[in-house]
């Protein structure tokens, strides 16, 4: 997949200003002074309008939404780390890179430093470190590391949604929708295939890329995979109803997240940052709802890690969390979007 990058370079940072929802922004600010500039020609031309017109739609759109997700992130709690694990991993580790990350997690006083989050380091809004502890990318196999603040009585775990975006993007057009995304795609094949193939498809269909030929499969077998998964996801309709302008010139993904994107980019790539930007806001939504309803004293959030967040649960409450998580999360427009939880 290829990296996408802003239209503008020097638009991050005046973005990130104006786009803290307008706390400090006094009404003579100027909009386009934010405005990228591949915008600026419409805004003149077609719209006379103030501030105010914004403020108005991204109030009623994502403001509130943005604000409690932010309220959240700021809620996460310092991490206790394994200082043995952690000296162990430090002395065998030889990958420069790693042994960097890692230098991150350094505890002070048994717990590392608060992470800090990036809302604006890409386009989509999914995460970046900003401060703190590189959970992002840290390896899997150094999660070790962590350790909970209960010691013996409590667990560090992980509650991740179950194949978010794919889910998300079936549901954009259809509420049908079984619990194993692959297992459903498979099921219109007429030929038996494994189900890696079926995820690579997926990821070069609502990634963005031109590819329609599977390696090792003939022509009609990988047209007809293809096919289906085209057929599931209903590309051309996710198309058709969410990947046009609103009267402010603003492609928004589904909760109202201004995508500052050239429209002129291939559709699949449009597709692509409207799936993946709606996913990364309705995952910290439902992170920030739970955190809201179980009890601060055994529940700590201590990261997010994309679609995951990962909690330290005293273990005399992890029944109660175990509960809510297999509900599954309603969204109200949406629908179920099931979960898993499991030991980091």
């Amino acid at each position: 997949m290829e990296e996408l990058k802003l239209y503008n370079s020097n638009f991050l940072n005046q973005y990130e200003k104006f786009y803290k929802f307008f706390d400090e922004i006094n009404e003579d600010y100027d909009i386009l002074e934010v405005i990228p500039d591949y915008l600026k020609e419409d805004y003149i031309e077609q719209y006379q309008f103030n501030l105010n017109s914004i403020l108005e739609k991204d109030t009623k759109c994502y403001i509130n939404l943005f604000k409690m997700q932010e309220k959240f992130l700021k809620s996460l709690q310092l991490s206790k780390i394994d200082g043995l694990a952690y000296l162990a991993i430090k002395e065998i580790e030889k990958n420069e890179t790693i042994s960097s990350i890692l230098n991150t997690f350094k505890p002070f006083k048994g717990f590392t430093n608060k992470i800090k989050y990036n809302r604006f380091g890409t386009v989509t809004g999914r995460l970046t470190v900003k401060d703190g502890p590189n959970i992002l990318i840290l390896p899997k196999r150094c999660r070790k590391i962590l350790k909970s603040r209960w010691d013996n009585e409590g667990e560090v775990l992980s509650i991740d949604f179950i194949s978010l975006e794919p889910r998300l993007a079936r549901k954009l057009t259809s509420a049908n929708t079984g619990l194993d995304v692959y297992q459903d795609i498979m099921d219109n094949i007429s030929f038996e295939i494994d189900r890696s193939v079926i995820k690579k498809v997926i990821i070069s269909v609502l990634y963005g890329s031109e590819r329609s030929f599977i390696e090792g499969f003939s022509r009609e077998r990988s047209q007809e995979v293809f096919d289906a998964v085209h057929e599931y996801f209903n590309i051309s309709e996710i198309k058709e109803r969410y990947i046009k302008q609103d009267e402010f010139c603003i492609l928004r993904n589904f909760f109202g997240r201004p995508l500052w994107i050239d429209m002129d980019q291939r559709e699949n790539v449009l597709v692509n940052n409207f799936v993946q930007s709606s996913a990364v806001d309705l995952s910290l939504k439902y992170f920030a709802e739970i955190t809201e309803k179980l009890d601060s004293e055994y529940f700590k959030p201590l990261y997010v890690i994309h679609d995951a967040l990962v909690v330290d649960v005293k273990k005399e409450y992890k029944k109660e969390v175990e509960d809510l998580i297999n509900l599954g999360y309603n969204d109200k427009e949406l629908g179920n979007f099931p979960l898993n939880i499991e030991q980091v």
